[in-house]
């Protein structure tokens, strides 16, 4: 029943005039409805400025990964030579000429041929094989200066070597950190910035939430006044145009209402007289039960 005052309150509370306590009613649900309309609205706007925010979070974020993969991959390409560099700087660390120790033996392997040769010089006559042991003592204290001079050429270039590679791999290393710097700054960046907007984001969210709440609040308080005015409508036979039959429902509720309210009236009675008549028949049992006690008492006397 109030569901069909409610809704015929709703259909046709714009078409007529009312008395002043139902007026009252129609200038409430006017008051609501400009409230609504305004809530409504503000709803609108938040949504609005909801999905700027969360546009404007995924353009911060496209930029970032654009970025991000630029210097990413200018990292990759400064590393690149990297693992080639090391590999050549291990080598020529591991094939560097052992300079102390072979001149060490150079050394020794000098002082043992000059005492060789000088002894092999005292021999007098000298036989062929002596002449040609000392010539060989000879070739060999040639060969052994010539193996000093490629050591120290040997060693000069091992050295040099090793110097540029280092050199090349420090300065790649040294880029490749300061990539990774303007990483973590852009990440700080982007971080810091997606932060704030996701929290104006969440914000405008709620209030969006909150708003919309208060419409739905608003929705149901017009409730009462719609059943008020249905209910003005419908003692005055005042059907809306729109949607007429409205009226018919309500009038049907209340003709159901009127017949159940009177066979419960009627059986109020019914249940009102059997209660006397209950009531007449349990004083006579009464009075009989005493008369008849009585009547045994006077007998026994």
């Amino acid at each position: 029943m109030a569901k069909a005052e409610a809704n015929l309150g709703l259909l046709g509370w714009q078409q007529a005039d009312f008395d002043e306590d139902t007026q009252r009613q129609v200038d409430a649900l006017h008051n609501i409805e400009r409230e609504q309309a305004r809530l409504m609205n503000l709803a609108a706007n938040l949504a609005h400025q909801r999905d700027a925010v969360a546009a404007q979070r995924a353009k911060l974020r496209e930029t970032y990964e654009q970025k991000r993969l630029a210097i990413e991959g200018e990292r990759n390409q400064v590393r690149q030579p990297l693992p080639d560099l090391q590999r050549k700087l291990s080598f020529a660390r591991d094939h560097m000429p052992d300079v102390e120790r072979t001149t060490s033996q150079l050394d020794r392997e000098q002082r043992d041929i000059e005492a060789l040769s000088n002894r092999l010089l005292v021999v007098q006559p000298q036989p062929i094989h002596i002449r040609d042991e000392i010539l060989r003592l000879r070739d060999r204290m040639l060969g052994i200066q010539n193996e000093r001079n490629d050591l120290r050429i040997q060693h000069a270039r091992s050295t040099s070597e090793i110097h540029q590679l280092d050199h090349q791999i420090g300065a790649l290393e040294k880029r490749s950190t300061e990539i990774d710097r303007q990483l973590n700054v852009l990440r700080n960046e982007f971080e810091g910035e997606d932060a704030k907007l996701e929290k104006e984001e969440q914000a405008k969210s709620e209030e969006k939430g909150s708003t919309e709440s208060q419409i739905n609040a608003l929705e149901r308080v017009k409730g009462n006044p719609y059943r008020a005015i249905g209910r003005v409508l419908a003692d005055n036979d005042i059907a809306p145009m729109n949607q007429p039959e409205a009226l018919s429902n309500v009038l049907k509720f209340r003709g159901e209402i009127s017949l159940r309210e009177a066979a419960i009236e009627t059986l109020r009675a019914e249940s009102r007289a059997v209660d006397y008549t209950l009531l007449i028949v349990s004083v006579s049992l009464w009075l009989v039960i005493v008369i008849a006690a009585g009547l045994i008492a006077s007998a026994a006397v």
